[in-house]
């Protein structure tokens, strides 16, 4: 089982603790492999151009795999029976390499947890906006008369060459505070040529058995995220109205580009209730009900009915067990990347943290992960205690 971890493409490594695999291989029964890759700038800045290609992140995750399948079998893995697993931005990279040339026949079954492929196709776009706002920061590009970036790369990439990293560094943490999912993968590109939506069924794929879900309130943290100081971990606006919540959605939509009219129309349309007034917390889960879907329920739906076209066999999860020790506050109740540390055994790894209900949570999932890894089929371990492992 090889995993690619989340973080928006921004953040993230293996060192991080919740991502340390011991307790799932040993639980498991299974090689566990932890994979790195870069990130933010160094990953995902596009100049389309051979030096700066954008999608550098995908190419380090596919060679990886690569040596991963050459050269598992020493370790007691088997080169043909390799699951791809990840949360957030690691699921969304697997969900590529199922359709890039380069990585498509490396693995043989697929794990997506809390991100999509299908995301709205903006979202794969801003690769030439990121990557002029980054050059403009650091004194390497001036638009002039340029229509595009992408006219004559060769001087600003020679430019960003000679920035000291820790200007680099600066740049994109200002980048961040605008919007806290700058960096995406570019499509198209040389990685992969087009957006998911757009192959069709004469495209192999060869993965025929992949488990995808999503946990209840995914949209809780990237509505903390986005709007830190109104929705902070353990406190939210004092809504009480419909409307105010209608028109802060409005602002919301505006904020992120849409058009006045159109994220009207939105707010009319998706926050809705019987009652014109209400607690706030309510009001709370419904903004984020609407994050949940636009950016993971309808992305993963839509990647199953694209799944489901190729003949594969696909089971679909909800993940709903909040944990004891959740650091989020109620309101947020289990929210995007809380399934991580179940599926990674923190309760049976770090038993007085959790409560008997997480650690039987945990045995579960461990048991139903590396069983779908083994044999493709997902079977529910249920009435396990951590003694019956």
């Amino acid at each position: 089982m090889v995993m690619i971890h989340g973080g928006l493409f921004t953040i993230g490594s293996i060192s991080v603790d919740e991502y340390d695999g011991r307790m799932l291989a040993a639980y498991g029964d299974v090689v566990v492999v932890t994979i790195q890759y870069r990130l933010g700038i160094f990953g995902f800045l596009d100049l389309d151009s051979e030096r700066i290609p954008g999608n550098m992140g995908l190419f380090d995750q596919a060679m990886a795999l690569k040596w991963i399948h050459d050269n598992i079998r020493y370790f007691g893995g088997n080169p043909n029976s390799i699951t791809l697993f990840g949360t957030s931005a690691g699921s969304i990279s697997i969900g590529f390499h199922m359709f890039a040339s380069q990585a498509k026949h490396l693995f043989t079954r697929a794990i997506l947890q809390s991100g999509s492929p299908m995301l709205l196709k903006d979202a794969f776009s801003r690769g030439e906006s990121v990557a002029e706002k980054f050059a403009e920061i650091i004194g390497c590009y001036d638009k002039g008369n340029q229509t595009t970036i992408y006219e004559d790369t060769e001087p600003i990439i020679d430019c960003i060459d000679q920035t000291p990293f820790e200007q680099i560094y600066k740049a994109q943490d200002e980048i961040v505070q605008d919007n806290p999912v700058p960096f995406m993968p570019t499509i198209p590109s040389e990685y992969i040529d087009n957006i998911i939506a757009d192959y069709n069924e004469s495209i192999k794929i060869w993965q025929k058995q992949i488990l995808m879900g999503f946990n209840l309130n995914e949209g809780a943290l990237m509505l903390h995220l986005s709007y830190p100081k109104l929705y902070t971990r353990h406190d939210v606006p004092k809504h009480r109205l419909l409307k105010q919540v209608q028109n802060s959605v409005v602002r919301m939509g505006v904020d992120s580009g849409l058009k006045e009219s159109t994220a009207s129309a939105m707010a009319n349309l998706l926050i809705r209730s019987d009652h014109e007034e209400d607690n706030p917390i309510v009001w709370a889960r419904k903004v984020a009900d609407l994050f949940s879907d636009v950016m993971f329920v309808c992305p993963t739906y839509q990647f199953v009915d694209k799944l489901l076209s190729y003949n594969t066999t696909t089971y679909l999860y909800l993940f709903a067990q909040r944990s004891k020790n959740s650091k989020w506050g109620e309101w947020m109740q289990v929210t995007h990347h809380d399934e991580i540390n179940f599926i990674m055994g923190h309760p049976l790894r770090y038993p007085l943290l959790y409560n008997d209900d997480d650690r039987n949570v945990s045995s579960i999932m461990i048991k139903t992960w590396t069983h779908f890894a083994r044999t493709g089929y997902v079977f529910i371990f249920f009435q396990l205690s951590l003694y019956s492992l």
